[in-house]
Parts: C-alpha cells; sequence; structure tokens
C-alpha cells in the first residue's frame, strides 16, 4: 500500500472484523483460529508496511501466538489449565470452556488495541526532514574506557556480593532455582546487568555506524563475554534471551545488515530451544528428586520433548493465568484490585533489606498467592499473571482496552524515536544512542506480554535513566558541527524574524534575489565562524543560486537591513573586494 496512513484505518478493519468474528463464534478452538488468522493478517500488512521482520508488531504478533494460539491448543489437547503444580490444575469442563472463550476474546482485543494505537502513532510521526546542516555526535574515547571500568566494576562487585551472601559459587547456582527466595532483599543487585548491556550497545552501534571515537573489538569482546556471564548469573532466561541477545540482535539488524524471514524464523526457533534448555539446566535438575541424573540428561529429555516443554506445564501460562482471573470473576471469587499491583511498582527501588514489611511484589505475587498459593509456598516462587491479565485482575474490561491502547502507543513512541534517527537501512545518519535505547526497551516487551508491570516497568525506568546519564556524558559535538549548527540557526532566526516585520519589508525579503542572497549571507557567516583563512574563489565569475557575486553585494546587504541579520562587515568587505577584481 503506498500511503501508509492509511494503515491504521486497515488496523481498525482488522480489529473490528476480528472481534465481529469471535462475537459469532463463541467455541473455543472457533477463537483460536479467529486470533491466529488476526495475527497472521497485521503480520502481513505489517511486512509490506515497513519490510522489516523486526517490528514491534511482528514480535509482538509472533508472542501472542506462542502465548495464546500454541498454549490454549494444548490446553485443549490436555483437557486442563494449571499456573502452578498439577495439583493446581483446573479441568475445562462446562462453565470452564465459556471462561476459556471469553480470555480468548480478550486476548484478541488487546492484541488489536496494541496494532491500532502503534499504527496510529507511526503513521502520524513521519520523519522529519534532515537538519540543516545535520548535527552529528562523536563518543570520547577516553570517558568510554572509562565508563566500560566503571560498568565492568559495579557488575563484578554485585555479583560477587549475591555469590559471598548464597555462601559460595556452587550455593549461589544451586540457588537460582529459587531466585525469589535465594535474592530475597538483595535481588536489586541483579541491576548491574543494565549499564553494562546498554553500554555494549553503544559500543556496537557506534562501531557498526563508523560513529567518531567507536571502540575496539576488543573492548566490546570484552564487555559482550561479561555481559553474556552476568545475564546467566542472575537465573532468568529473559534476563539472557530477551534483556540481552535480543537488543544486540536489534542493534546488528538495524546498524549493520538486515535480517531476513528465514534467518529470524532460525534465530526465533534457536531462542525457543535454548529457553527449554536453561529451564531444565536452572531448574528440572534442582528440583527432581531422581537419583543419578546430570543436569545434561534434564536438557536431552526436555529437548526429545520440544512441543510439551515449549507449550506444557510451567513453560507458559499467561493463558493459564487469564483463564483462572476471568474464571474467579464468573464465579464471585475476584476482588478488583483497582490498581493495586502498579502502585506496588513505587515500592520497588527501596531495597528489601532497607525495608523489612515491604510488599512482596506486584500482579505476579499476587496471583500467585491468592491463587496457587501452594505454588507460591514459603520461598514466594511467583507464577506469570501476563499483561492481559493483570489489566484484567484491576480495571476488568476497561483494564484490557486501556492497557492496550496505552502500551501500543508508547511502543510507538519507541519506534517513532528509532525512525526520526535515521538510521542505516532506515534512511541515513543518526547518533549512537537512540537505536540502544530502542534495542533495550525492545527487549523488555517479551516479559512485559508474559510477567506483570512490577518487574518490567521498572526495569524500563532505570534503563531510560542509565541511557540518558550515558548520552549526556560519553557524547560531544565535534567543532566543525558546531560552527555549522551555529550558522544554520543564524538563518532559522533570520526567517523567524521576518514574520515580524512590516508588510513592505517581508514583501522586499520574499524577493527571490534577496531569499537567494539570505542564503549567501548565512553560508558566509559561516566561513566566520569556520576560519579567517578561509577564502571564496577569486573572480566576478563566482556564482551563487543563479546570482553572479559582485551583483550579489548590494543585495546581501539590503536583505541584512530586512532581516535583521547581523552584517558581517569585515568579510563582506573581502567579498567586495574580490567582485570587483
Amino acid at each position: 500500500m503506498s500511503d501508509a496512513r492509511a494503515f491504521p484505518a486497515v488496523a481498525a478493519v482488522v480489529a473490528a472484523v476480528a472481534v465481529a468474528a469471535c462475537l459469532l463464534v463463541d467455541s473455543p478452538a472457533g477463537r483460536i483460529a479467529v486470533l491466529a488468522a488476526t495475527l497472521a493478517t497485521s503480520t502481513a500488512l505489517e511486512l509490506a508496511r515497513s519490510r522489516n521482520v523486526l517490528s514491534p508488531v511482528v514480535v509482538v504478533a509472533g508472542l501472542f501466538a506462542w502465548f495464546y494460539v500454541a498454549k490454549p491448543l494444548h490446553v485443549l489437547e490436555v483437557g486442563v489449565i494449571s499456573s502452578g503444580t498439577s495439583v493446581d490444575a483446573i479441568p475445562v469442563l462446562g462453565a470452564w470452556r465459556s471462561v476459556m472463550a471469553e480470555a480468548l476474546l480478550a486476548v484478541t482485543v488487546a492484541f488489536c488495541l496494541v496494532n491500532l494505537a502503534f499504527q496510529i502513532v507511526v503513521a502520524g510521526r513521519r520523519p522529519a526532514p534532515a537538519p540543516r546542516p545535520a548535527t552529528t555526535h562523536e563518543l570520547d574515547p577516553a570517558l568510554f574506557r572509562l565508563a566500560a571500568a566503571a560498568v565492568v566494576a559495579i557488575d563484578v562487585v554485585a555479583f560477587g556480593l549475591l555469590v559471598r551472601a548464597a555462601g559460595g559459587l556452587s550455593a549461589y547456582v544451586g540457588g537460582l532455582a529459587l531466585r525469589s527466595d535465594s535474592l530475597a532483599g538483595l535481588s536489586f543487585l541483579t541491576l548491574a546487568t543494565v549499564p553494562l548491556n546498554l553500554l555494549l550497545l553503544v559500543g556496537l552501534t557506534a562501531r557498526f555506524r563508523g560513529v567518531r571515537g567507536a571502540p575496539g573489538s576488543g573492548l566490546l569482546l570484552a564487555l559482550g563475554g561479561l555481559a553474556l556471564g552476568s545475564a546467566l548469573l542472575t537465573g532468568g532466561r529473559a534476563s539472557l534471551l530477551t534483556g540481552l541477545l535480543l537488543p544486540v540482535l536489534v542493534v546488528v539488524h538495524y546498524a549493520r545488515r538486515r535480517i531476513g524471514a528465514v534467518v529470524a524464523a532460525s534465530l526465533a526457533f534457536a531462542g525457543m530451544v535454548a529457553y527449554v534448555a536453561l529451564g531444565a539446566l536452572l531448574r528440572d535438575s534442582q528440583f527432581s528428586r531422581t537419583a543419578g541424573l546430570g543436569p545434561w540428561d534434564f536438557v536431552r529429555a526436555r529437548l526429545g520433548d520440544l512441543h510439551e516443554s515449549l507449550v506444557g506445564g510451567l513453560a507458559v501460562v499467561p493463558y493459564d493465568s487469564l483463564v483462572r482471573v476471568m474464571g474467579a470473576r464468573a464465579f464471585g471469587d475476584l476482588t478488583w484490585q483497582q490498581g493495586a499491583t502498579y502502585r506496588s511498582i513505587l515500592t520497588w527501588p527501596v531495597p528489601r533489606a532497607l525495608w523489612a514489611e515491604k510488599p512482596a511484589g506486584g500482579g505476579n505475587a499476587w496471583f500467585t498467592e491468592t491463587y496457587v498459593p501452594r505454588f507460591y509456598g514459603d520461598e514466594r516462587i511467583e507464577s506469570s499473571l501476563s499483561f492481559v491479565g493483570e489489566s484484567y485482575a484491576n480495571f476488568g474490561w476497561a483494564g484490557v482496552v486501556l492497557g492496550s491502547l496505552l502500551m501500543g502507543t508508547l511502543v510507538g513512541l519507541l519506534h517513532a524515536r528509532l525512525r526520526h534517527a535515521r538510521l542505516p537501512g532506515v534512511g541515513g545518519s543518526g547518533d549512537a544512542f537512540s537505536l540502544p535505547l530502542y534495542a533495550a526497551v525492545l527487549g523488555f516487551l517479551s516479559p512485559a506480554f508474559r510477567g506483570d508491570a512490577y518487574h518490567n516497568v521498572t526495569g524500563v525506568v532505570f534503563a531510560v535513566a542509565v541511557w540518558w546519564g550515558m548520552r549526556a556524558v560519553l557524547t560531544r559535538v565535534p567543532a566543525r558541527t558546531a560552527q555549522s549548527a551555529l550558522a544554520s540557526s543564524r538563518t532559522v532566526a533570520a526567517e523567524s524574524s521576518q514574520e515580524k516585520r512590516p508588510a513592505s519589508s517581508r514583501r522586499l525579503a520574499g524577493e527571490p534575489g534577496v531569499v537567494a542572497a539570505r542564503r549567501r549571507l548565512a553560508l558566509i557567516s559561516s566561513t566566520d565562524v569556520g576560519s579567517a583563512n578561509t577564502a571564496e574563489p577569486a573572480g566576478a565569475s563566482h556564482r551563487y543560486a543563479g546570482m553572479s557575486l559582485s551583483s550579489s553585494v548590494p543585495v546581501i546587504e539590503a536583505a541584512a537591513s530586512t532581516t535583521g541579520m547581523p552584517k558581517p562587515s569585515a568579510r563582506l568587505t573581502l567579498v567586495k573586494t574580490e567582485a570587483s577584481r
């Protein structure tokens, strides 16, 4: 479709058709088919619009296909839902099948509204033309190396304290299966990975795009190796897959080489295999009481039944949790949270070591403690409530609608910032910081749809704060760019002041010769700012915008008087001299 502004209307039509189809088909299987068709259609349209396999719409559609198409099909196959252990399973019979269908309607509405809000924002914020002249930034190599030393030190100290508190590396790794218990009061130390990852993304972007002052490959390899090890030591699969590897992939995609659909699909499959393998290593091997089995035996067993490992058990529970919450509402067992799980976000920055009575967590903690208490236990093991489930638990259908629109708008604004940066493959040059911010926040997208706001909104806010500090400290504007920007600002100021002049002056300033002379005057002013030794080519044959130099001098003076621009008297005298030769 040639006009990108038509895509919001197309997204609205897709949403209307999807919701109408769900209302006409009230069975879970029928609504699964409607959702699958909606995801496929939206993905195809987004690829036609952006030709970008890592567009947020494509990523979100893939997540929804995993969480809300593959998993519900598995639920219909096994006949139970469970957000905890097998003893918490509920057979999906009778009224529960109606609840399943209602949950699928909520998911369909949520995706359609996220897509619609995203398309509206993207269509309304077209890339601005490059400034005249374009402002570029350089990295300060000395400050980048200093920042690298600082983030490495913070990371090593943070994980050193965690290992020491656990009683050694072996005890720490063994406790990662119950992170909520083993990291109680100290989990904030794992945030040391955020500045490390961001600095790595900034360095990669700068190197891929040829930014002056970009770090060398040796330093980037060292940062990457430490970031990989730290992500593994957090014990969370999301920290590795979506917190580190996905952002690096996004940087490569936009700053170095576009990734095609086949490569993207292959990497997604590899990511799922890694997700299963890490789960077996970090959890199955710790929980199992089977004697004589090593960690890799559990990995082989999990990979041997990949389908069950990806959609069965506790691997993907957002749909189970949503059905459980909606079932509680249908059977009179739900108390609306009315924003309580969101308000707990405000308590997140305070370490539990300083506030012993700090609330246990957000939406995940509330849901698990309330509806699967045996799974929650004394160790406070949390199950995933999901973005849709938390929105519904707080404000019902209004929460699903408003939360989805807000999510789509925020993602659209972030993507619009990336497009305005004019990255290679998108439309030109930009700075080395817009892409890392986009990549880092996109890395929180998967956990945000799978988990709760408490763990993800706080992470985004912290990442943005760190990014802002890095951008303020590590960049410098080259002298030549500052000079050109000053000359450009003089031109803009002159054009603005023209509007305040009397009509006769504005008519004079609007004459073609005067307009060209104004541009000539800005060029002369910029050479004054740039270098006193810069000289224009001599000779009366020199021309600018169709005007000879000798004939433009009096018009330049007239333009200066009518627009309020300063007269570069010394330089203009030199021009007059050259023009008279």
